[in-house]
């Protein structure tokens, strides 16, 4: 396939959206340059500044493309500029979208109905800033009142020379005006005139690498083009191979933007904020496509059909964990939720096992599960064989087990194990600190109705006290000398102060059984001694058998196999009486 290294703005801009020419791939994102920035790209252009090498895809597929827009609006719908495939040739923008975008609004359209324009007067001038415009390039919806202005897309279209459409803008700018210019103001104009149709006429001054699959069939797979893809896009905005995904989920289904906008909108009321991306991989797991992304899952038009079809049934599996994870676990919100990855075999059991879902004695184990992940962190760095592998267990029609959960995530080479140690390595800011705080203290709520009941995790002996006594950072930073406070206490409150002191204050600032209740709540040891910065590492002491006290924590560092003994009694019970229904 014949596709240029280099070409001239005016003529690269002359073929997009030709059947053999330039098109974008569905799976482009929209264009988001806004006026500044491509009056910037058309001075970068005039000073002589490289703008970088475009990426462009040579293929004969059928695949769905995307045209250029050569009238921009900010209200058009991208889904209108989509093309149906052929298994012509054609030639694929992968990387360069805005800049290319923005020459073909400014050499032969327009951006919100204004003409990309330019002062014949601009030049440079000493002392002007390399971020300033040295040439003024501006949109305007007419240049008549303004006669220093004149229209780039007509100079450059135009069939005179240089000379020729230099001495057109003076003649037409002293008729407009009645004053003559002089030898330094008809030299600006010429010298301009002459810089503007070299740059963005005559000029090759795009370059481009080529990935030419139409010659190299054999050489890049799909899959091969979409890292591509991603790799060369995460030079400006950071690109995900889910908003890959998704372009191409739109561009199949009309509704979707909506739909899991809708779906996100709803979450959120629960304190639950859930990103795209995320939604995206549950949609692939409960559709039987395993959670890793890839091009052609919503490329295939039976999978978009079926998550139409089932998208309802998807949307109250999402909304029906999120209540169970409220009522059954400590955790209120997303802030809480340490990696939500642990969810998604949940709302894949969800839809596939509706009726079992709904049983408590599964959504006791699911619990269990989702605590114990939560606290033991195995779904840090993990990769997608455990999702996988997980959810192969959710999508079978029976009750749930923690030993297959267990299994599961063993096999991954991961602990389940919680010991005693590795409750107390968990340090302020850690993802799993705020669950630790949470299930300590389950009445405070993440996501509260007033402001002033919005918890923030604190220490109890405040570091600046203990970095003077020359503790150790992890030390200051442990579990057991953190605690959750509300906006109102830390606003009425002054932080910073010793313990005995912040106590005695709260005491003042609310009530002796106040005090009372927040130092129950909070397991600090009641040995006033140990309040004593002195005593820090005897109070950390104190601290920690208090929280392994709690039922909760107590109950999630006794290993899975004792719990699990329990529990083979009652999975053989809830299948015994499984078959009796």
């Amino acid at each position: 396939m014949n596709i240029p290294k280099e070409a001239s703005a005016y003529n690269f801009t002359s073929n997009v959206n030709q059947p053999t020419g330039y098109w974008l791939p569905a799976i482009q994102r929209k264009f988001v340059w806004n006026e500044d920035k491509i009056c910037k790209l058309f001075d970068s252009m005039m000073r002589g500044y490289p703008i970088g090498t475009c990426l462009l895809w040579g293929t004969n597929k059928e695949i769905r493309k995307r045209k250029f827009i050569t009238n921009f609006t900010k209200g058009i719908d991208p889904r209108t500029l989509f093309v149906p495939g052929t298994n012509d040739e054609k030639i694929m923008v992968l990387d360069g979208q805005q800049r290319i975008q923005s020459l073909l609004i400014g050499l032969r359209g327009t951006y919100e109905n204004k003409f990309l324009c330019f002062d014949i007067f601009s030049s440079p001038k000493a002392g002007t800033s390399v971020e300033e415009l040295v040439y003024k390039f501006s949109f305007e919806r007419s240049v008549e009142s303004k006669p220093q202005l004149t229209k780039v897309a007509d100079l450059i279209a135009s069939a005179d020379d240089a000379y020729s459409s230099g001495r057109a803008l003076i003649k037409k700018y002293e008729g407009a005006t009645g004053k003559k210019l002089n030898d330094a103001e008809a030299d600006i104009v010429m010298k301009n005139a002459a810089t503007l149709r070299k740059v963005f006429r005559e000029d090759n001054v795009l370059s481009f690498m080529v990935v030419d699959s139409v010659v190299n069939p054999q050489k890049y797979t799909d899959n091969d083009i979409v890292e591509i893809f991603v790799r060369a896009n995460n030079g400006g905005t950071k690109l995900e191979k889910s908003e890959l995904l998704f372009a191409l989920l739109t561009a199949n289904w009309d509704a979707a933007e909506a739909s899991i906008t809708k779906l996100q909108s709803t979450l959120k009321e629960s304190g639950f904020e859930f990103k795209r991306d995320f939604i995206l991989k549950a949609c692939l797991i409960i559709l039987g496509k395993k959670s890793a992304y890839d091009v052609d899952k919503f490329r295939d038009t039976a999978t978009v059909e079926k998550l139409q079809r089932e998208w309802d049934r998807i949307q109250s599996a999402f909304t029906d964990v999120v209540d169970f994870i409220k009522d059954f676990t400590p955790i209120n919100s997303t802030k809480v939720l340490t990696y939500k990855n642990a969810v998604l075999p949940l709302i894949n059991y969800a839809f596939q096992n509706g009726q079992r879902w709904q049983n408590p004695d599964n959504k006791k184990i699911a619990a269990e599960y989702l605590k114990v992940v939560s606290l033991s962190g195995v779904f840090s760095g993990s990769k997608d064989t455990l999702l996988d592998d997980l959810s192969l267990i959710t999508s079978a029609n029976e009750n749930l087990t923690l030993k297959k959960f267990y299994d599961a995530i063993e096999k991954n080479n991961r602990e389940t194990h919680i010991k005693e140690d590795k409750l107390w390595k968990i340090k302020y800011r850690k993802p799993n600190s705020l669950f630790v705080m949470q299930t300590l203290r389950p009445e405070i709520k993440f996501n509260p109705a007033s402001p002033d009941n919005t918890p923030s995790v604190d220490h109890l002996h405040p570091q600046k006290g203990l970095k003077e006594k020359g503790v150790p950072l992890d030390q200051i930073h442990q579990i057991a000398n953190l605690t959750l406070l509300t906006a109102a206490e830390n606003s009425k409150l002054k932080r910073g102060l010793p313990l005995a002191e912040f106590l005695a204050n709260y005491e003042t600032v609310f009530s002796k059984n106040a005090k009372d209740e927040f130092i129950s709540k909070n397991l600090i040891p009641t040995d006033t001694d140990l309040w004593k910065i002195e005593n820090y590492a005897a109070f950390i002491e104190a601290r920690k058998k208090l929280i392994l006290q709690n039922p909760s924590i107590a109950k999630l560092i006794s290993a899975p196999s004792e719990s699990l003994s329990d529990e083979t009694e009652e999975d053989d019970q809830d299948e015994s009486s499984d078959s009796n229904e």
